[in-house]
């Protein structure tokens, strides 16, 4: 369907994917950590600076999961999604999510709030909620990005 609009270069749909994964992550990270982690003690500009770099890191969690689900399933079928894009995007999020928080969770990284649902995963117990924010924010940030406006 033609709308009149100049089709966007590569450059620029994978930058607006960027703008929104920030976006997401910023407020799926403020929200998760008021409700889940246990930063008692923990300063108040150090518990910024964390939320900060992890939405930033979570950011480039989403270019690589959107990144490799394309490699597999070819770039137009994540770019707009076709069934085949959803499963390679889903897919490669939840083993990205799951492999990701067991690493963190291995290098004693953070820990969890008592409100945090948690699964065992190969001997360690991951935390439910990022493993969920892996597999959704990259798929709502491409959904998202989609948009012809920001």
């Amino acid at each position: 369907m033609k709308t009149g609009l100049p089709q966007s270069t590569a450059g620029q749909r994978w930058f607006r994917l960027l703008l929104w994964a920030l976006a997401v992550n910023a407020v799926w990270e403020w929200v998760q950590c008021a409700l889940l982690y246990d930063m008692k003690g923990s300063p108040m500009g150090k518990g910024t600076e964390w939320m900060v770099v992890a939405t930033v890191v979570d950011a480039f969690i989403v270019l690589a999961v959107v990144g490799l689900a394309s490699w597999i399933a070819g770039k137009h079928q994540v770019t707009t999604p076709d069934a085949r894009g959803w499963v390679a995007l889903i897919g490669v999020g939840l083993a990205a999510g799951i492999l990701l928080e067991w690493l963190a969770r291995v290098l004693n990284l953070w820990n969890y709030g008592p409100l945090m649902p948690t699964l065992p995963v190969m001997g360690v117990t991951v935390g439910l909620a990022p493993i969920v924010q892996v597999v959704v924010l990259p798929a709502l940030s491409v959904v998202l990005a989609m948009r012809r406006k920001l």
